[in-house]
């Protein structure tokens, strides 16, 4: 029985399309355009696996998931999306349970890869439930198993394992097993000799056995799964002709590997290599299978071929999507600050605008008080001047407040070339914040890059606090992304203005203290972000670097800042981040970076696993992404 796909897309040419791409594919696929349709489907038809569009008329992507994962749970969720807003990945993530969420555009490998997986964990799950009923029908009294074979009142498949404890599931599946493949005339090792190849002709990964000249003696029935040939036609011939036929290349992999083993060289050590023979990406790993005397006198080698294509597609979507992710959030937060950079930009461009009219009006006074001036000058000329004349023209020049126009003039030139200039900040100070960088190092301006941000994040942090900037003069430049930079100081800024907003609530004025300090520590730099805020509850702080994982209420954060701070700090920039904080009192983030860029591990984004440690992290882990 083919595996069932089911794909949901409010886009009958997005179905079309992929439809086209995976007709060759020997799997059923069903399609429909909305969520409703879906779950009618699955009413009716058993799924092995949904792939759904988030944006549908009616029902999203992830309420629809929601409700397959609460009714149908054995049936493997995707979602396949062009929206990258971080709200939508939460939303996948918490509400519906994906195992997988792709981007589009999507690449047909990817999706096919996510799919193969996912059919994997079914059929392994559906092995499982062949070996518990075959155990119980040997066993009694029966446990249930019923509802194995069709669907509940409810629609849904339901599997009722048996209320023993793992110790017995595992002994049951160890009986069914023997008893499976055990015949009369069998021993025990040749039922244990039986087990293991059946075991081994299930795995995906070509395992063979050579012998001391490189030829093939077995193999499993993943050869034939690879499109290599019949197992038959692979024994008594050299590994490297079995893989590659008549290949003659002098700078073969492969063939250097399998040498390399044979004559038990260093080079035999496991390796991965894209295959130009075999098409594929693939690993090699090898150990002896013969021991004691034999190990001499007749040595052999098992070899095992791993397909880590899909792996390496994964995780280049991976770091894809990640970056897209940072790119979403950097682009976020500008969302979130561009009405406190209009009120920026609006108050200089304000009295930019007055002292320009100040200027107007008072030319046009000097204008008139020139004329006056003229006219009195030519009467002395002419003799016809008189007290009379001279009198008028003070008081027309009294009218004109000429005195205050000359002294205010260079006034207003001054504080309309001031206010130009803090909007021409700001603009600078958001176009640099805004950059998305590039693929490339290069070196970074410290100071310039934390000015930058304080101006950009003016509007977050002056109604409740000071910002006190301490940088050392003479900082000194870094190799890095600039871009990423910028948006960690805004995560730690906006967060330390938050903390002190929560603490001062109800107090009136600007009652807090934000300070950085930056300054050369050896071969590095350190940089301190201090608040005088709430503090962190010793409860949560081993979760502050969690993804996804918030304090503030739904809508005020996303649960990303922090989490890709780290990424960025730790991954991409091989440096450290930790944190001290007393409630009550306050925090103080930390950041160490190298000055000279480790330039092997910085040319793209790096997934970084959880640390131990619930208040420091450094280059020396590997790390996830936000708060």
């Amino acid at each position: 029985m083919n595996h069932v796909i089911l794909l949901v897309d409010d886009e009958p040419a997005a179905l079309r399309g992929m439809l086209r791409n995976l007709h060759a594919k020997s799997l059923d696929f069903v399609t429909v355009t909305s969520a409703a349709e879906a779950i009618d489907r699955l009413e009716h038809q058993r799924i092995d696996v949904v792939v759904s569009d988030e944006r549908m008329p009616g029902m999203s992507g992830h309420e629809l998931l929601e409700i397959v994962a609460k009714r149908w749970p054995a049936t493997v969720r995707i979602m396949l999306t062009g929206e990258t807003d971080a709200e939508v990945v939460r939303r996948a993530i918490n509400q519906g349970h994906v195992h997988q969420f792709l981007l589009k555009p999507c690449v047909t490998a990817t999706l096919m890869s996510a799919m193969s997986a996912a059919l994997q964990r079914i059929d392994l799950e559906r092995a499982a439930r062949e070996l518990l009923r075959a155990a119980h029908a040997r066993q009694e009294p029966p446990t249930s198993v019923d509802a194995v074979d069709g669907p509940a009142s409810d629609g849904a498949w339901h599997l009722e394992p048996p209320a023993a404890g793992i110790n017995e599931l595992i002994h049951s599946m160890q009986t069914a097993t023997s008893k499976a493949v055990q015949t009369p005339s069998m021993t025990k090792l040749e039922v244990a000799v039986e087990g293991w190849r059946t075991i081994v002709d299930l795995m995906d990964d070509v395992v063979c056995l050579i012998d001391r000249d490189g030829r093939v003696t077995r193999v499993n029935r993943a050869f034939e799964g690879w499109g290599l040939g019949e197992l038959k036609g692979a024994l008594g011939r050299a590994a490297h002709e079995v893989f590659h036929g008549t290949c003659a290349a002098s700078d073969c992999e492969l063939a250097c590997w399998i040498q390399n083993v044979v004559l038990n060289r260093d080079g035999g050590v496991a390796r991965t290599f894209f295959d130009p023979v075999l098409k594929r990406r693939i690993r090699l790993r090898q150990s002896p299978a013969s021991a004691g005397p034999a190990k001499k006198k007749d040595p052999r080698w098992l070899l095992v071929l791993r397909d880590v294509t899909s792996d390496h597609e994964l995780r280049e979507e991976s770091v894809r999507l990640q970056a897209q992710l940072a790119q979403s959030q950097k682009l976020e937060a500008i969302g979130r600050l561009a009405a406190g950079v209009a009120h920026e930009i609006n108050t200089p461009a304000q009295f930019v605008r007055d002292n320009l009219e100040f200027l107007e009006t008072g030319a046009e006074s000097l204008r008139e008080a020139a004329k006056l001036h003229q006219a009195l000058l030519a009467a002395v000329q002419d003799g016809t001047a008189q007290g009379a004349l001279a009198a008028a023209q003070k008081e027309a020049l009294a009218k004109l407040d000429v005195d205050f126009v000359l002294r205010e003039v260079v006034n207003a030139a001054a504080e309309g070339l001031e206010g130009i200039r803090r909007i021409a900040n700001i603009v600078r100070a958001l176009k640099e914040f805004s950059h998305p960088g590039g693929g490339e190092i290069g070196k970074i301006d410290l100071r310039r890059s934390i000015e930058s941000t304080v101006t950009v994040a003016r509007n977050e942090w002056k109604y409740v606090a000071r910002v006190e900037t301490i940088l050392d003069p003479d900082l000194p430049e870094i190799d890095g992304f600039a871009g990423e930079l910028n948006q960690v100081f805004l995560n730690l800024l906006v967060n330390a203005a938050h903390a002190i907003g929560e603490k001062s609530q109800g107090t009136a004025g600007v009652s807090g203290l934000i300070r950085i300090r930056a300054r050369r520590d050896g071969d590095s730099v350190e940089i301190r972000f201090e608040d005088d805020g709430a503090g962190i509850p010793e409860a949560i702080r081993r979760k502050v670097f969690e993804p996804f994982f918030t304090t503030k209420p739904m809508g005020k954060g996303t649960g990303q800042g922090l989490a890709l701070a780290r990424n960025m700090i730790i991954g991409k920039h091989q440096g450290s981040i930790d944190f001290q904080s007393k409630v009550g009192e306050g925090t103080t983030f930390i950041l160490r970076l190298p000055i000279a860029a480790a330039t092997e591990n910085a040319a793209a984004p790096t997934a970084v696993d959880s640390a131990d440690s619930p208040t420091s992290v450094t280059g020396s882990l590997p790390i996830p992404s936000g708060l």
